[in-house]
This record gives structure tokens, sequence and C-alpha cells, in this order.
């Protein structure tokens, strides 16, 4: 676990330094205001991760918890399931983008570049279960790596662009597009040579059989929809609400200080494997050492996010060409230390799949957070109330989940192993 984080948090240090410097270019390109409608027109396309119906971190769970047991045999199942599920779930996303690009703002008036990010985005999503199945195997050092591909090629693309040349809005879509594609078309070349699960005739896949895998992703897509309420649509409202300028001072402060939740979010996710094979083992020596791990690393982030607070003007500017007071960035540092010592304990949460209760403080959570940041907007809050708002309502989760992860690993050795929703499986190992 500590050769794979160090090696996945340093991977996503080199893509830090390629974002801050495209950051750099893009504003020198195209202005603040350009470079505001960029950050949502992108940040909008993301949002297709929630068409996966919550159907990936089951697939996840089964294949940890496959390996966990010793029984890998037990996983292609639920791979050609979670292929089916996706395709399906690519056609929904695609006609659902369809009727954003042409009826919503900023989107309709500019409909070539989101048309293609749109398409790009729907593609390449329906390639991501090859993400999914490395995930569940462990193989994180793999998909750090790769996962260079898409952002280094458009920051090599982008400072190679002849000076006197413009980049216009649909031609930058297009390379980001191409670059987003060729990612992931490699990954499912390299899942391929790593695993041998034989999804065979995934698009025969009854719904019989889809149907418990289903059920759990239901529950995941529900958190889904709250985290993206909560840490997604700062853009698009600082957008709508106080314009480019500031969505791009917005997006700067994001930038730099997201750092911090990226490599906490690198751990969380090695975290969850780890937590997946250790419960199918009944390991809760091994449990309780992943939970202290994961508070020590949350609390060291933090602090370290506390000190970046105080030179945050200039570190703003140094690193995305835009200034952005220190005043302005409390807030962010507050969102940062409530959301990673949340993530601390949702983690476990989601790997036993006890999702009731975080979908019963995420109703809470959704309303909580558009009151308090419209509320903070009309005062005149600027870009500071929406990670106010965020932090604010996050408070009810991180206290549930604490107290339940806590019971979860002190009762562990007393679980009883739950079994597989989709049984089948043809599947072999090549690599340990």
């Amino acid at each position: 676990m500590l050769v794979s984080s160090v090696f996945s948090i340093g991977t996503k240090a080199v893509q830090a330094i390629a974002s801050f410097a495209t950051v750099h270019k893009l504003v020198k390109m195209w202005g603040l205001s350009g470079y505001g409608l960029w950050v949502t027109l992108t940040a909008f396309a993301l949002y297709i991760s929630l068409f996966d119906m919550g159907v990936g971190y089951g697939v996840k769970n089964r294949i940890s918890e496959a390996w966990g047991r010793g029984e890998p045999d037990q996983a292609a199942g639920v791979v050609r399931v979670g292929v089916a599920v996706y395709f399906v779930a690519a056609l929904a996303a695609l006609l659902c983008g369809f009727f954003v690009v042409m009826f919503v703002t900023p989107f309709k008036d500019h409909k070539l570049a989101s048309g293609v990010l749109w398409v790009a985005c729907v593609v390449s999503f329906f390639l991501s279960i090859h993400n999914t199945v490395l995930q569940g195997l462990a193989r994180f050092k793999v998909l750090a790596a790769l996962g260079l591909l898409a952002p280094c090629t458009w920051f090599a693309i982008l400072q190679l662009w002849p000076s006197g040349t413009a980049l216009t809005l649909e031609t930058g879509a297009a390379i980001y597009a191409a670059a987003i594609v060729i990612q992931a078309i490699v990954i499912v070349v390299v899942s391929r040579r790593v695993h041998d699960f034989r999804i065979g005739a995934w698009y025969r896949t009854p719904l019989q059989t889809a149907k418990p895998l289903i059920r759990t992703g239901a529950g995941f897509l529900i958190l889904q929809l709250a985290a993206f309420a909560l840490y997604g649509s700062g853009s698009l409202l600082v957008y709508r609400s106080l314009g480019g300028l500031q969505t791009a001072q917005y997006d700067a402060a994001s930038k730099v200080f997201s750092i911090f939740t990226i490599a906490f979010s690198t751990l969380i996710s090695i975290a969850w494997t780890e937590i997946s094979r250790a419960k199918a083992a009944h390991d809760r020596k091994r449990l309780a050492n992943v939970r202290r791990l994961l508070h020590i690393a949350a609390l060291a982030f933090l602090a370290a996010a506390t000190l970046a607070c105080a030179f945050s003007a200039p570190l703003t500017k140094a690193l995305t060409g835009i200034r952005v007071p220190t005043s302005a960035t409390i807030s962010f540092v507050v969102f940062v230390g409530v959301q990673m010592l949340a993530f601390t304990s949702a983690v476990f949460l989601n790997a036993y799949e006890r999702l009731r209760e975080q979908i019963i403080t995420a109703m809470i959570s959704i309303p909580l957070f558009f009151a308090i940041a419209f509320g903070l907007l009309s005062l005149g809050w600027g870009m500071p109330a929406i990670p106010t708002a965020s932090a604010a309502a996050m408070l009810p989760s991180l206290v549930v989940c604490y107290l339940i992860a806590r019971g979860l690993v002190k009762s562990s050795g007393h679980e009883q192993e739950l079994p597989l929703p989709v049984n089948g499986g043809d599947s072999t190992r090549r690599t340990p």
C-alpha cells in the first residue's frame, strides 16, 4: 500500500504541474473570461460519470472481495454485467448531452465545442469500466502512470502551439477530446493484458443478472449526486452568479487547494481496495491500521493546506497566473479539511456497502448546501460562499461516518462473509 501510495501521489504531482502550466497558457491565449468559459464547459462534461448509476463502485468491491477470498473466478460475471450497464448508460448520457448542448447556457452558445467534449467524455466513460477493474485488482501504479497521458498530451500541444496562431475554442475542444479518448483506449489495452476476465457476449446480459449490482449501484449513485452537488457544481454556480472573471479566480484557488484533496483521494482509492480485501479476510488488525493511517494522513495534509493558505496570493499567482487574495482562500482550507476527514471514514462505509446512513445524510446535505450557498452569495460573499457552503453541508456526514466506521472496525472479526451478488466466471489471473 505504501509503495503504491507514494508512486500514485508522485504521478498526481506531475499532473498538477502540467495542469498549472496549462492554466497559464490558456489564460494567456483566451484571457480570464475565456478561460472561465472553458472551465465551465469542461467541468460540466465531467458529470457524465454519474451515468454509471454507481455500478462501478459495486464492481470494484466485488473484484476486491473475490481476490481477498482467493476466488478471482467469481469476479468475471461482475465485470460482464458492468460492461453491459456502462454501455446502456453511455447511450443515455449521449442523449442527455444532446439536450444540454441544444438548450442550456453557455453550452448552446458553443454547440460544436460542447458537443465534441461531451461525445469524447461518453466514449471515455464507456471504456472506463477497465479503470474500475484495475482498481479492484489493486493495479494502482499502472493506472497512475497511464493517467498522465491525457493531461501531459494536452499540456505538450499547448506549449508547442505557434505563438502567432490563435487557438479557437472548437480547436481546443477537439485536441482535449482526442487526448482523453486516446488515454481511455490505452488503458483498455493494458487492462486486457493484466487480467483474463472473459466478458464474452456482454450485450446478452439478462436484466435479472444485473439487478443485484444495479441495486447496490443505486445507493452509490445517490452519493455521487451529493458529491457533485458539494464539489462539482461550484464553477457553474460562480459563473452564473458572478461571471467569468470570478470563475477563473475560483478555478485557480480550487486547483491549488485540490492538490491536497487529489493526493488524499489517491490514498482513499488504494485504502478502499485494502479495506475490501481485509473485510473479506476478517482481518481486524489490518482494518484498524488502515483507519489510523488515513486519519494521520488527513491531518498532515490539512496542516500543509493551512500553511499554503498563508502564502495563497503569491502561490496562486505563481502556479496559475491568477492572483487570489488570502482572505478568499481561507474557506478552501476549511473545505479541504472537512472533506478529507469525511472521506477517511466514508471509505469504510463504501467498502462495507453501508449506504443507507450515507444516503440519509446526503439528502440533508444537498439542500443544505444550496441554501447556504445562495444565502451567502446574496450577502455578497463572492466565490468563498461555495467552499464554505460545501464544508458546512458535509458536517453531518462527517460525524455519522466517523461513528459507524469505528464500529465496523471493532466488530469486523464477527462479520459474516457476504456472498457475491453476481455469479459466474471463467477468469484466470495472468499476473499477481
